[in-house]
């Protein structure tokens, strides 16, 4: 029923969300104060917890604000009070923070704190999917595979913006290419359908469908791989002023796909992109300045670039950001900030620093020798799933080409802990790896 990839709260509390300037004076660095919440947690210190929490919550935080409301939920360190707890996930979940989304939908589905409403829920599980949140993502297919109610309320809503769609309705057409484009959400997907519905919209103007549409030609979804036309969509939706089609454009010039390469122009579309705050022009910059691409080399631009794309939560910035400092580039040489960061790409599902984090747990090298915790990211690197997209930023080649390589390392690695672990050790792992996936 349930394939969540993401860990519960201390996942949440290892990740930033929003920062508020007042408030981050207040603390000095929101950052260690929420990397000691998940500690606190982890050891059962709930009291810490709160009183670490409380304040950023009441101040607006919203990751401290869904962190608050799982505490209320699950009754630790308060009373257990699932109404309160619907009151901090709202609060989260209307600042579009993903995992109060996806808590809040998840209440109105089961009916706890607040009466049960598929509507509600398909709402708010939908706004959390749409951030890429596995668990709403699995929660939303298996409501609308099995609530007749809101089946049959979607089958009359894509009745008529197919009706509408057909009669040229630009917003009909694109919407009908999102319905039909999310596989994850329903049993009616069909990405040549949705490509026919985007490509509709795409040539009436719709920016938002263009991309799109350039997202599915530069993956091979729906449509035969073609980064021309890839190229000309994304440039469309760039000149429109969306973010997420300027850094595509730039890593297509960084890349030299279905344009020459042309460090000059990714460097361009990079700093548009991010003018408006986009990780992954972040990221583009980050490593044009570590790799003196169109730019003079500056490791320490490529760190600040990287760190501002991790800050975000992109996962491949925040593996760069781990590398930067295991190598004492562009920062101090730092073990320990090292693994902070390949830890934060890890908790994502990042096979290589998974790998990497088991490798210096089995060693005790910059990490405290621990066989569990070796094993545990060990084995859910060697299990990880082929992706079925590819990245922009990596060719299918690299990626699956990488995959076979760490899992092997990950699987002979994991092998030879558990010929010397005890049958406790192994347990324990075990568990460990089942609570990372399913919590």
């Amino acid at each position: 029923m349930y394939r969540a990839v993401w860990a519960a709260f201390i996942v949440i509390a290892l990740t930033l969300g929003s920062a508020l300037p007042g408030l981050a004076a207040q603390v000095n660095d929101l950052d260690a104060v929420r990397d000691e919440a998940g500690a606190a947690y982890a050891n059962g210190d709930y009291a810490t917890v709160l009183r670490l929490l409380r304040p950023l919550a009441d101040a607006g935080d919203a990751w401290a604000q869904t962190s608050l409301g799982v505490l209320y939920a699950l009754g630790r360190g308060v009373a257990k009070d699932q109404g309160e707890a619907v009151k901090w996930f709202r609060k989260a979940a209307e600042q579009g923070d993903a995992y109060g989304q996806y808590k809040l939908g998840g209440k109105y589905f089961f009916g706890g704190g607040v009466k049960q409403d598929y509507g509600q829920a398909e709402k708010w599980l939908r706004l959390a999917a749409d951030q890429g949140h596995a668990k709403a993502i699995d929660l939303l297919a298996y409501m609308l595979e099995n609530n007749p109610i809101a089946e049959r309320d979607r089958l009359k809503k894509l009745e008529n913006q197919h009706r509408a769609a057909k009669q040229g309705d630009v917003d009909a057409q694109f919407a009908l290419g999102e319905f039909l484009g999310k596989g994850e959400y329903t049993s009616h997907y069909d990405a040549v359908k949705a490509v026919k519905w985007y490509r509709l919209a795409a040539a009436q103007g719709h920016a938002e469908a263009q991309l799109k549409l350039a997202n599915r030609l530069s993956l091979s979804d729906g449509v035969a791989r073609d980064y021309a036309e890839a190229a000309k969509w994304y440039r469309r939706a760039a000149d429109q002023g969306l973010a997420d089609a300027q850094a595509s454009l730039g890593e297509l010039y960084r890349r030299g796909l279905g344009v020459t390469r042309d460090y000059a122009q990714a460097l361009s579309w990079f700093r548009r992109a991010v003018e408006q705050g986009n990780a992954v022009g972040q990221i583009g910059l980050g490593g044009l300045y570590q790799s003196g691409k169109g730019v003079p080399e500056d490791p320490v631009k490529a760190v600040m670039w990287y760190r501002k794309g991790a800050l975000q939560g992109d996962v491949i910035g925040q593996f760069a950001l781990g590398g930067m400092y295991a190598a004492g580039r562009g920062v101090p040489e730092d073990p320990l900030e090292s693994a902070k960061w390949y830890r934060r790409a890890a908790e994502q599902g990042h096979t290589g620093s998974q790998v990497i984090l088991g490798e210096r747990y089995q060693s005790g090298k910059d990490l405290p020798q621990d066989d569990v915790e070796a094993y545990m990211w060990f084995d859910l690197a060697a299990s990880q799933s082929p992706p079925t997209k590819i990245a922009l930023r990596e060719t299918p080649e690299m990626i699956r080409n990488s995959a076979r390589i760490l899992q092997s390392v990950a699987k002979k690695n994991r092998d030879k802990l558990a010929a010397r672990m005890t049958p406790g050790q192994l347990v324990e792992a075990l568990r460990r790896v089942r609570d990372w996936r399913f919590k």
